[in-house]
């Protein structure tokens, strides 16, 4: 009898994670539908080759889209290392092959609102905001879009 008891229990456990993590995976799908839609208001977005490419007054740009934790302290310590803490959980991000690829670029990080930190160099530490570039590249939170395309660059 015990192991039909543990049988139900353990299909209820499978079906309950099945749609919580649907759930999750549909909800950041949606975040980032979201975000391709207040692109394509103000360019076009081409979704060709690994990273996005998008057009906006007549500029070219690359596109990454990269999810950081909302309580995160994310920063920018060079073009290729990005650094993400998250509590005791510290993550470096490689973006080598984004941050060498040629033309300007933009970032969007969602879910975080920001500010993100950028070192300018060793001892300066600076917040980024969205219209101004460094490094060939524009940083904004996903909820900054439309205001800072509205604006541009």
């Amino acid at each position: 009898m015990w192991w039909i008891i543990s049988g139900i229990v353990l299909i209820v456990l499978v079906v309950a994670v099945y749609f919580i993590v649907t759930n999750y995976l549909q909800f950041d799908l949606s975040q980032k539908q979201k975000i391709y839609e207040s692109l394509e208001k103000f360019g076009k977005l081409d979704s060709d080759g690994p990273f996005f490419k998008y057009q906006y007054n007549n500029e070219k740009y690359y596109l990454l889209v990269i999810k950081v934790h909302r309580h995160a302290r994310f920063s920018f310590n060079s073009k290729i290392v990005w650094e993400s803490y998250h509590g005791s959980q510290k993550r470096f991000l490689d973006q080598r092959v984004f941050g060498n690829l040629p033309g300007k670029k933009i970032v969007i990080i969602y879910p975080h609102v920001g500010p993100f930190l950028r070192y300018e160099d060793e001892h300066n530490i600076v917040f980024t905001k969205p219209n101004e570039r460094f490094w060939d590249m524009y940083v904004m939170a996903a909820n900054d879009i439309e205001e800072t395309l509205t604006k541009g660059f």
